[in-house]
């Protein structure tokens, strides 16, 4: 496996602006804890980030026990005022290996766009009273007081407020995985008029968006749908 120093020299072998995604897992139970793990990590990967004009700790999320960091390098246009607007650019993952000491880092394109979205929507959510890196623990009920010019539609605050009340389930769901058994839900499919995409489900009282379900299969717990179709 490469070394740090070698994925640091591979990050800066230009001037390409890109984004570096650094997914760890932990259990912690604080927001104050997730924020030193994840400065503890971008200290140990960029060593030098807080002087160095390249590189840009903007977020940090936490989905169970998961904590997904977000470091911009070389974006020297980025501008805290507008980054509620996305910008696309190519992101690349970096992880602990899972099998052997060293770490993993790949490049991500299918997450190139949800990715500068996610950080559009942090940057808008939290207001412009805030400061980088914003932190978002999906663990915890969220509330955002102050989002920016563009507000967070009542469906959309609703969706995301009901969204975080289902990830609170996500950790009674890893049983399911460590045992290989399968959990059947009963679940509504809701449909766009175009064309007819899923665009999310219901589960019990929680509505759970298409993301969050991605979620669920990258983090391999197992689920049957029995499914109820509404045409």
């Amino acid at each position: 496996m490469p070394s740090l120093s070698d994925i640091r020299a591979e990050i800066f072998t230009n001037d390409e602006a890109k984004r570096i995604v650094i997914v760890l897992s932990a259990e912690i139970r604080d927001a104050e804890g997730y924020r030193a793990l994840a400065y503890e990590t971008v200290e140990e990967i960029f060593p030098d980030w807080e002087r160095d004009c390249r590189i840009r700790f903007l977020a940090i999320e936490v989905w169970a026990d998961r904590i997904f960091i977000d470091v911009d390098i070389n974006h020297h246009d980025y501008d805290f005022g507008t980054a509620h607007r996305a910008k696309v650019l190519p992101v690349y993952l970096l992880r602990p290996a899972r099998k052997m000491p060293g770490w993993t880092f790949v490049r991500w394109r299918r997450e190139d766009e949800s990715v500068a979205k996610k950080l559009a929507y942090l940057h808008n959510a939290h207001g412009y009273n805030a400061a980088v890196p914003l932190l978002e623990n999906h663990n915890s009920r969220i509330v955002h007081d102050n989002p920016r010019e563009f507000p967070l539609a009542p469906k959309q605050k609703n969706l995301r407020r009901l969204a975080d009340q289902a990830h609170a389930i996500i950790r009674s769901l890893e049983q399911y995985r460590s045992k290989n058994t399968k959990l059947c839900m009963p679940v509504t499919y809701k449909k766009e008029e175009n064309g007819g995409k899923v665009t999310c489900m219901e589960f019990e009282k929680y509505m759970i968006s298409k993301r969050d379900l991605e979620d669920w299969e990258k983090r391999k717990v197992h689920v049957t749908i029995e499914e109820d179709i509404e045409e």
